[in-house]
């Protein structure tokens, strides 16, 4: 584990299910429903560029 970005996938995982969760709370509400989304794909595409990053 000398990756140093190695605690960044689970601070991203963390983020990814806390907009999800708090999309769903929201979602009734434009500004609520839009942060909450920008907030998941940003995670989204912050996992999906340490996927292809380290992928063997």
């Amino acid at each position: 584990m000398n990756d140093p970005t190695a605690a960044l996938r689970p601070l991203l995982w963390l983020l990814l299910v806390i907009s999800a969760a708090g999309w769903a709370l929201v979602a009734g509400t434009l500004a609520g429903g839009a942060a909450f989304g920008a907030l998941g794909a940003a995670a989204a595409a912050g996992l999906i560029a340490d996927h292809y990053r380290h992928r063997r």
